[in-house]
């Protein structure tokens, strides 16, 4: 098996590892995995039912910020600039009634960063990991925001050491979460670190042995390391549990 060139593998990595939440040239801003609570995709006119339903609940109990959240969070799903600045008002209500609850902050940042108010977005997701330093959410979307960051250019080195830093503290906090560990093991690579690397890899693999991104970012550190026939058994293995679109 031929070598790949370490930074063609890191950048095709890059394709497969990162979306494009953040650009607005790229995917929408928010994506289904991007919520704390995940929230299935569906038809706006069900998630409007949805809305309808729950505001009859919220009028009913208009003090109970779960109730604010999750209409923060259906409104942010529709994807619309109405919808976030709904989800935006909703969220904010949530808040000024349990302003100590770090994943609002959390939910606030989301919400922010959909509508492009980026700055905004990260001093949310900063301001929950003070409230709370074991919010896993909030070290997760501070890592990821500031990976983004660095591959803009891949010449700040401050971001990738910024982004390594969250995503191990969220890592001490999750150990067994993939998104955290092929970041961790991905981000590495980039400091020349692959056996770091595959310690964060390998343990993906183990935690989550279907997992098609950690076979293929242990597939690429065994290439940079030259273990060509680990690699060739990661990359099989990856092409394997990828769907026909992947």
């Amino acid at each position: 098996m031929a070598a790949l060139p370490g930074l063609g593998a890191a950048l095709c990595l890059a394709a497969i590892l990162c979306n494009c939440s953040f650009r607005p040239e790229g995917k929408p801003a928010i994506n289904d995995g991007d919520f704390v609570e995940p929230v299935a995709s569906r038809e706006s006119p069900e998630i409007w039912k949805e809305i309808a339903a729950l505001r009859d609940v919220v009028d009913r109990e208009p003090r109970n910020p779960d109730l604010h959240r999750r209409l923060c969070v259906l409104y942010r799903l529709i994807g619309t600039p109405r919808s976030r600045m709904l989800s935006s008002e909703e969220i904010d209500k949530a808040i000024a009634l349990d302003p100590t609850n770090a994943s609002l902050y959390v939910e606030r940042g989301l919400t922010l960063i959909a509508r492009r108010f980026v700055g905004e977005g990260e001093a949310s997701f900063t301001h929950a990991t003070q409230l709370d330093p074991a919010c896993f959410e909030a070290w997760f979307q501070l890592g990821r925001m500031e990976k983004y960051e660095y591959l803009k250019t891949m010449c700040f080195s401050e971001h990738l050491a910024k982004s390594i830093e969250y995503f191990e503290k969220a890592c001490r906090l999750s150990r067994k979460d993939e998104e955290t560990l092929v970041n961790l093991a991905f981000l590495h690579s980039f400091r020349q670190m692959h056996q770091t690397g595959l310690k964060y890899g390998t343990r993906a693999v183990r935690c989550n042995p279907r997992s098609s991104k950690a076979h293929l970012v242990c597939g690429m550190l065994y290439t940079e390391n030259k273990d060509f026939q680990k690699a060739e058994k990661e990359f099989s293995t990856a092409f394997l549990l990828m769907s026909e679109e992947d």
